[in-house]
């Protein structure tokens, strides 16, 4: 499952970027909310509805949300970073005091200048890095 790291945190660009399509999920399910009966793991339809609603939580909160059971990568902040080139320095995922749980840091850079650095996570104490 792994750790979430707390409070979550809303990316507000990202939230504005992906609320069109929440909107429309939520329509889409609204009529499971006045028949919880209805929800089932073998609904595909609803799986994928469901699956598109974390993808765009996670992107919103910066964070994987893995549930007990399920084979996908554990719970933990999560940063994902494209760059033509890096001039200046980058950092993934920093912190103050400590990144603990299943943290994850991506970056990549089609180039990187002379002066450029790239840092995947940088805190006193990093735990349980990936």
């Amino acid at each position: 499952m792994g750790d979430l790291e707390l409070p979550l945190r809303i990316d507000s660009d990202r939230l504005a970027s992906r609320l069109p399509v929440l909107e429309v999920l939520a329509l889409a399910m609204a009529p499971y909310t006045r028949a919880p009966e209805r929800i089932t793991a073998e609904d595909a339809e609803l799986m994928q509805m469901l699956g598109r609603v974390r993808e765009a939580l996670e992107d919103i909160y910066g964070q994987r949300f893995t549930f007990q059971g399920e084979t996908r990568e554990r719970s933990g902040p999560i940063s994902e970073q494209h760059y033509e080139t890096v001039a200046g320095e980058v950092t993934g995922l920093e912190a103050e005091e400590a990144i603990r749980g299943s943290a994850t840091s991506v970056i990549r850079a089609k180039h990187v200048e002379a002066s450029g650095k790239v840092v995947g996570m940088r805190a006193p104490v990093i735990d349980g890095r990936s």
